[in-house]
């Protein structure tokens, strides 16, 4: 009678760990669509954007910087005193919009980080109009997220896939 409580308690314990496994499974293939659907979403948007060469070539003269936290706001929002590098700081915002309206569309994922620069292989020493890059990271809540006593308790190591999951995806104009 023992043995077969025991091997009852194991097959229980065997399914709900398989369970919570594929949750994990299904949470990190959301988070990834979600990326993705944010990176091309912004390269898209920026292929079709008058102010991408400005962008560019700001980008590359260190006079525009498209780097953005998770608060949403850029490391460098001095654009510098051209209009050309206002026009170029003024549409990292337009992008991260474009960004953040399709990850949220693909899986409610919030941006945690996004970056938009110049194609290294395009750099010229004067600034020219090149490539864009879109680097996009998002989080959206694991499969224990309803669980917060759970997930307040364990390391952020630990805590990777089951309450938060993360991912990120790039993007590269053609040319």
């Amino acid at each position: 009678m023992l043995v077969a409580v025991v091997i009852a308690a194991l097959i229980v314990f065997a399914g709900l760990a398989l369970a919570v496994r594929g949750a994990v499974v299904v949470a990190q293939s959301r988070a990834e669509a979600a990326a993705d659907a944010a990176a091309h979403a912004a390269v898209s948007y920026l292929a079709t954007d008058a102010r991408r060469e400005a962008l560019s070539v700001e980008g590359q003269l260190g006079q525009a910087d498209c780097l953005i936290d998770s608060t949403h706001t850029t490391q460098h929002d001095d654009p510098g005193n051209t209009d050309t590098a206002r026009s170029a700081n003024n549409l990292c915002h337009d992008v991260l919009g474009v960004a953040t309206a399709a990850s949220d569309a693909n899986g409610h994922a919030a941006i945690v980080a996004f970056d938009v620069s110049p194609d290294t292989r395009d750099y010229t020493s004067a600034g020219g109009a090149g490539r864009l890059v879109v680097l996009v990271s998002v989080q959206l809540a694991g499969p224990l997220a309803p669980y917060a006593s759970f997930c307040h308790g364990i390391s952020d190591s630990a805590n990777q896939g089951l309450c938060t999951t993360v991912a990120w995806s790039a993007a590269q104009e053609s040319g």
